[in-house]
């Protein structure tokens, strides 16, 4: 019998630079398929997902789901499920031309075999841990919103909202609640959730496309109505796995089959300052990237976006997040055959400033500012059909 000849890892790994793609295609043949034509991003057979680093072919390393695997040795390792490190170190020399040893398609289909009912453990294991969890969120949201109040007047939701300026003609939305004491969690030096204390709160439910609630939104604030001392005075509930949060808003304005024209903002605040100058429904999409996504209603014909003006530099570029959430959101809805108008507030702002229709709002109280934000309900009541354009909009 032939002793298997043992090649050192080093310079295997030397040799194999550069040609990590073919390698590991060749020892796990789905590999070569599972990398989209476009990007770095993997999507193997077996449900997995994962990307490969930018020096891949130099290294051989990339991410399957959370894991990180550095070279290209690891990576097979995970992939194939080698026992002996020798063993794929050998297959990989054989690959490069190094050894006469070959390797047949029986044994390279059983280790795909093996990663896929790794994976499928995986699978069961996530199913069986979100089914727990998804337990608790719901549980959590239940208690949240039993505790919780309507909102009655001189309690510190009502005095927050006359705070920052709102008048309230309209009362208050049902889907805003009070929470006398709300937990506030943050992450320890051991990145674990602990609760650091109680404050009181407002809620907002957010619906889903189907306008089922799936998460909630909570302000923290204090007794007077201020903004509690926290590092994250808002935050999100956290959605079930089966439900999610993308497409949804929270529903200001509860609208009927004949409804035709939405207005549409991030903010609540803003939403309801909106509300009380145009006098048009609001949904508030809570953050810039939901507000692309919102999913809206099939009778709705014309929606007007209340954008965010934002200006702030990332990675040396300066970047409009709620101005480009704008756009995109206007050319989806244009290619479904909605009408839509961008209204971007008046005002210059400079590099690391912001400005919303709130700010409008309070400005422009006594002022022409208000007239501009109310022409937009006179211009686009449904039952006027007038197809003038509204002040602010832009292209």
């Amino acid at each position: 019998m032939n002793k298997m000849k043992h090649f050192d890892a080093k310079e295997v790994k030397a040799q194999a630079r550069g040609q990590w793609g073919v390698v590991i295609s060749s020892l796990y043949p789905s590999f070569a398929k599972a990398i989209q034509a476009k990007g770095r991003e993997v999507a193997y057979e077996s449900g997995m997902w994962g990307r490969i680093y930018r020096d891949f072919e130099q290294t051989g390393g990339g991410v399957i789901g959370t894991e990180t695997f550095g070279d290209g040795f690891a990576l097979l390792k995970e992939l194939c499920g080698y026992a002996s490190f020798s063993e794929m170190v050998n297959d990989v020399a054989a690959e490069l031309g190094l050894s006469s040893a070959s390797d047949t398609w029986e044994k390279k289909q059983s280790r795909e075999r093996s990663y896929k009912e790794r994976a499928l453990r995986e699978a069961a294991k996530v199913a069986a841990f979100n089914e727990v969890n998804n337990k608790k969120i719901r549980a959590r949201h239940r208690a949240i919103c039993e505790s919780s109040k309507v909102v009655a007047s001189g309690d510190p939701v009502e005095s927050y909202l006359r705070n920052r300026g709102l008048d309230l003609t309209f009362g208050i939305p049902s889907c805003l609640r009070y929470v006398p004491e709300m937990e506030y969690h943050e992450r320890n030096e051991d990145n674990k959730s602990v609760m650091t204390g109680t404050h009181p709160g407002m809620i907002a439910s957010i619906k889903d496309a189907e306008g089922v609630s799936v998460s909630l939104h909570r302000t923290y604030l204090n007794s007077e109505g201020g903004k509690a001392n926290v590092s994250d005075v808002k935050k999100q509930e956290q959605t079930p796995s089966d439900k999610q949060v993308t497409g949804g808003a929270i529903r200001l304005s509860e609208i009927n089959p004949e409804t035709e024209v939405l207005a549409l903002t991030e903010g609540v605040e803003t939403g309801l300052a909106v509300m009380e100058g145009s006098r048009v429904p609001v949904w508030a999409c809570v953050t810039a990237n939901l507000l692309k996504k919102v999913a809206i209603p099939k009778q709705i014909k014309h929606v007007l976006i209340f954008a965010d003006k934002d200006c702030k530099r990332i990675k040396g570029e300066i970047v409009q997040t709620g101005q480009e959430a704008a756009a995109t959101l206007a050319s989806r809805l244009t290619s479904e055959g909605i009408k839509v108008t961008i209204l971007i507030p008046p005002g210059i702002i400079s590099e690391g400033q912001s400005l919303d229709w709130l700010d409008v709002y309070n400005k422009g109280k006594h002022n022409l500012e208000l007239k501009r934000l109310k022409s937009c309900a006179r211009t686009y009541k449904p039952e006027e059909k007038s197809e003038t354009e509204a002040p602010s909009k832009v292209a």
